[in-house]
């Protein structure tokens, strides 16, 4: 039955280690086993949080901010870098869902999921605007004549920078 959690309240022996085994059935039929070296009252709501923080950390790392390109090794530089990480993931996720809510709304896919995280089309129309300012203002960053972005060169792991155009005035960033 779809929906139909299961746990077993005794640990089983793993190798040497004590192991709680909780199940779930999904609703494509399939059982999700989830093991655990602690006992927990709702161990499905404990590895749906995990995939939560899976999300950060994808966002922090190479769907977004490159983090680990930074090579920071101070401890407070560290620190600071994550605070203001925080700050941008939070503005770039409340920008995708600003997005999706009043300028266009996002397309499910047949799976179920969206084309792609409130997190990411957030981050791209951020940088689309950034952008947009700062070719207003440094010629360095404009567009040549056969519509290439120079400025792909410096940041073209950030976003999709062929896309410029985005100038909602009514946006919690706008920029002019």
């Amino acid at each position: 039955m779809v929906g139909q959690k299961r746990y077993l309240r005794k640990p089983r022996l793993v190798g040497q280690t004590d192991v709680y085994l909780s199940g779930l059935r999904l609703e494509t039929g399939e059982l999700l086993i989830v093991a655990s070296n602690i006992a927990c009252a709702t161990p499905m709501d404990v590895y749906a949080l995990r995939w939560q923080i899976e999300h950060l950390f994808q966002c922090l790392k190479g769907r977004g901010f490159h983090f680990e390109e930074m090579h920071l090794t101070h401890y407070f530089r560290i620190k600071k870098m994550m605070a203001l990480l925080a700050i941008a993931l939070a503005w770039a996720h409340k920008v995708g869902e600003w997005q999706h809510k009043v300028i266009k709304p996002l397309v499910i896919k047949k799976h179920g999921r969206l084309e792609k995280s409130f997190f990411r089309y957030g981050l791209d129309y951020l940088t689309d605007c950034l952008l947009v300012s700062v070719q207003r203002t440094h010629p360095f960053f404009a567009i040549d004549r056969k519509g290439n972005n120079s400025s792909r060169r410096l940041f073209g792991h950030v976003g999709n920078f062929s896309k410029v155009s985005v100038n909602h005035a009514n946006g919690p960033n706008h920029l002019t």
